[in-house]
């Protein structure tokens, strides 16, 4: 599994790489990184780009032609944030790549013009890694109560059909102030959910905690993944999948000591070849929905 230490300051994007955890790895200062955002026919260019907190017009490139409206336009105006990839790849979104890519697909979505498509490379050597992410800070945000509920399909290819897996990151949130992150990881029967802490020096602190579930139909569909967490008093966390629990509500965050606030949030593939030598992975992301909330509401 890999690790991901976040955080935002002065506008830059700091990401370091801490081995041995299940949270998505992405190095800052490794060779390959790529910060990205997205031309309007779709192309990755590698630039940064700090997009504005909760602006309705924030997305990075114009509307694809007969786009229409878009889904977020159906969505309540009450969300921290939508992003339905309407205005492109990465959208609202920060693309960060390492031995992979970010690019819009109009042939397979949720809803249309495009999803976002995460695709990492083969990796030939064993401990090999590759990232592709769409991140958004929301440090300025204030509450304690978080819901993420956003459609993704992973490709059963991700996993090796002749023995050993590893596990493919697909969501991250990462509380850099608290040091402290939770991750989605899924397997070819099902996932877990791994919460970490970091030492201040960026290290890890302690081993991660990993609650393990089985699910079925995880894989080459669109599945409907809502992350609910009560980062409050109460600290719990609770997940489902197209509706159905897989970790059920108000189960305690095992490694979570300290209020969690302000939060980066991490959408798309991360693969570190542990187990087995992947031959590549896709994951596609679309409609995404986030809130920050003072006070724990329902999960959409």
């Amino acid at each position: 599994m890999n690790a991901i230490n976040a955080s935002m300051s002065g506008g830059q994007l700091g990401l370091k790489a801490i081995a041995g955890l299940g949270l998505a790895a992405v190095g800052a200062a490794c060779g390959g990184d790529a910060f990205t955002t997205a031309e309007p026919d779709g192309a990755v260019v590698g630039v940064e780009t700090k997009v504005p907190e909760g602006s309705p017009d924030d997305a990075l490139t114009t509307a694809s032609p007969d786009a229409g409206a878009g889904w977020c336009a159906t969505q309540s105006p009450t969300h921290t944030f939508c992003e339905d990839f309407l205005r492109g790849v990465p959208g609202k979104f920060v693309g960060v790549t390492i031995g992979a890519m970010l690019e819009r697909d109009p042939t397979d979505y949720e809803s249309p013009p495009q999803s976002m498509a995460a695709v990492t490379l083969a990796l030939p050597k064993k401990g090999d890694s590759a990232t592709a992410l769409g991140t958004r800070d929301f440090s300025s945000a204030t509450g304690t109560q978080f819901t993420l509920a956003s459609y993704f399909k992973v490709a059963s290819s991700c996993f090796p059909t002749n023995g050993g897996y590893d596990p493919v990151s697909i969501a991250i949130l990462e509380f850099p102030e608290q040091g402290y992150g939770i991750a989605i990881d899924v397997t070819p029967s099902g996932g877990e959910l791994v919460e970490a802490t970091t030492g201040a020096d960026g290290g890890l602190a302690g081993s991660p905690r990993v609650t393990s579930f089985n699910a079925a139909n995880l894989l080459d569909g669109w599945r409907l993944w809502t992350l609910t967490i009560d980062g409050g008093l109460a600290k719990s966390v609770s997940l489902s999948v197209d509706g159905a629990a897989v970790i059920p509500a108000h189960t305690t965050l095992r490694a979570a000591a300290v209020l969690l606030q302000h939060p980066t949030l991490l959408l798309g593939a991360n693969v570190k070849n542990d187990q087995g030598l992947s031959a590549g992975c896709r994951v596609n992301v679309d409609d995404v929905l986030f809130d920050v909330k003072s006070v724990a509401t329902p999960a959409n």
